[in-house]
């Protein structure tokens, strides 16, 4: 939970007077306007990040990225004070882990052999992020993005790099799910129980762990035609329970707690939602957690589970 920040100093770069509100910005009352730059800051601090100059809902980095927070803004304006922290946060978070540096440079020219596909979180207001690094969607909140294996990690690739090398934009990303499909292995393969649930754990040191769970039959063998449960909490964590019978309800009732907890643990948070998986598909279970746990079956799923 963000701190109450009323009472403490203000910023030595933002005071209430020092800045102006400007029109499109109307929708905030001047006290939430002025808090949410104070939490702006503080986010700022907590990454580390190397910052030119922060203007009225506006970020521009030393590295020469600027982030519009428009949208981030009208977010926070319809949730509580206490949400704030999180958001600011993680859209900041998505925006240095995705954006490209300006100018585009890599120095050495990538090899399509290096080509992957990672798993991102999806939210609206990473929208114009996502959608700046040809990010797309392959679930309710979740996005994947075109990637290369480099000497220093899993960097973006854009469709204006994709452009640059000469590369067609299609069979880039095929050759990148058939990549990380092939090349990606999870460090650990588990089998725990949780509640009386058998559930496949698979782990991995790196990003692209998620990603493997549109290729699960090659990690953990065959599923059959029911198909599974299937949480992916974080970018290293896939969990999966093939669904074996009429007691495969019960395994949507342990696992969404598990994986929301995951989920807000981190790193890596990808999502806290479960999925059906079938033929390298997945579909969206729709869970509300509480004292009762509320589900909402995808059609055809509740013939399957029996």
């Amino acid at each position: 939970m963000a701190q109450d920040h009323r009472d403490r100093p203000t910023h030595t770069m933002f005071t209430r007077e020092g800045l102006e509100q400007p029109s499109s910005h109307g929708f905030m009352d001047r006290e939430a306007w002025f808090e949410f730059h104070c939490e702006l800051y503080d986010v700022v601090s907590e990454l580390a990040v190397s910052v030119e100059r922060i203007e009225a809902g506006m970020v521009r980095l030393a590295d020469g990225r600027s982030l519009e927070l428009l949208a981030v803004m009208e977010q926070c304006d319809g949730r509580p004070r206490e949400d704030w922290h999180g958001l600011v946060h993680r859209h900041l978070q998505t925006w240095l882990d995705l954006s490209p540096m300006t100018p585009v440079a890599w120095s050495d020219r990538p090899s399509k052999f290096d080509l992957r596909v990672r798993l991102v979180p999806f939210s609206p207001i990473d929208e114009r992020i996502l959608s700046l690094v040809g990010a797309r969607r392959v679930t309710g909140d979740i996005a994947a993005v075109l990637s290369l294996a480099t000497r220093h990690g899993i960097e973006t690739i854009t469709p204006a790099e994709l452009d640059r090398f000469g590369w067609d934009e299609d069979t880039s990303w095929r050759r990148g799910w058939e990549q990380t499909e092939l090349l990606a292995e999870p460090d650990e393969l588990d089998v725990v129980e949780v509640g009386g649930i058998e559930i496949v754990h698979l782990f991995g040191r790196g990003e692209l762990t998620a990603t493997l769970a549109f290729g699960l039959e090659e990690h953990i063998g065959p599923i059959g035609d029911r198909g599974a449960i299937v949480g992916l909490p974080c970018d290293h964590s896939v969990l999966i329970h093939p669904i074996e019978g009429s007691h495969s309800r019960h395994a949507i009732g342990t696992m969404a707690p598990l994986v929301r907890k995951l989920h807000a643990d981190g790193p890596g948070s990808l999502s806290p939602q479960l999925y059906w998986w079938r033929d390298d598909e997945i579909t969206w279970i729709p869970t509300i957690v509480g004292d009762v746990n509320e589900v909402y079956l995808p059609e055809g799923l509740g013939d399957v589970l029996g």
